[in-house]
Order: structure tokens, then sequence, then C-alpha cells
């Protein structure tokens, strides 16, 4: 709804009108809301997850909401998952194994909602960066930091 003066007052009157700091990092008033921008920098700047895309992401078919058509299927899902889990929380052998029983079918099954066997590639970040409770995590595999 605009003013006369062109101005946009659709929200004045609604209970969002006045920011009341309850959910801090979302409000554009809120210092908290840079701070989070400048730490999550998005998928497309971890080396890590382009070379994961690289090594197990499959073509897939192109839709409006995949639009490169790249997908990461439970197969290959599940080795990704267990490098990233080697790299990121330092797990070898047996602890590693007991680690993917633990907890892989149950993190899969958030992320491939649908049942199909697969996690569009965009998702892919979000997807590790849960496995480690972590959203604003960056990734990385130096040679120093395996």
């Amino acid at each position: 709804m605009l003013r006369d003066d062109g101005a946009d007052v659709t929200m004045d009157l609604s209970s969002n009108a006045k920011d009341t700091g309850k959910l801090s990092g979302y409000s554009p008033l809120d210092d908290k809301i840079n701070q989070m921008f400048e730490i999550y920098s998005g998928s497309d700047n971890d080396e890590f997850m382009k070379e994961v895309i690289e090594d197990y992401g499959t073509q897939g078919k192109k839709t409006a909401g995949n639009p490169g058509g790249v997908v990461l299927t439970k197969f290959n899902g599940e080795r990704a998952t267990r490098r990233f889990v080697e790299t990121a929380l330092k797990l070898k052998g047996v602890q590693l194994n007991d680690w993917m029983k633990e907890n892989f079918a149950a993190a899969w099954k958030k992320y491939d909602v649908n049942n199909e066997g697969l996690i569009q590639a965009d998702m892919v970040s979000t997807y590790f960066r849960s496995l480690l409770g972590d959203f604003s995590a960056q990734f990385n595999l130096r040679e120093e930091d395996q």
C-alpha cells in the first residue's frame, strides 16, 4: 500500500511495524545481522564444496529449481559424508564407521525429503554444515587441515 507521496506503508498497521528486537540477527537494526553476513559467505566460496561436487556430483535432469542439474546421489553422498566427517571431525577407522552408522541415515533423510535418493548440489553445503551443527562453518581440504 502506497501513500500519495509514494512511500510504502504496507507494514505500518501490522504487528511487524516496529522492530522489537525479539528475532536477534534478523532485524536490519540489529548489529548481529551484519556480523552474520560477514561470517557466512555461502557455498560458492568454499573450495571444499566445489571439490565435493566435482568428485561426487552426478549430472541429473536440469529443472527450474536446479538449473545446473547436478545432484549428490545417496551412494556418492555416503562417500562424500565419510570424507567430510573424516576431515572436519578428525575421525578415522572404527570411530568413523561408528559415526556413519549412527548418523548418516538420519542426516541424509533430513535433506532427501522426497526420498528420491539425491540432494541437489545447492543444498550440499547446508547438509554438511548441519552435520556440524554450525551453519556458518567454512570448509577446506588443505593438507595441513586434514
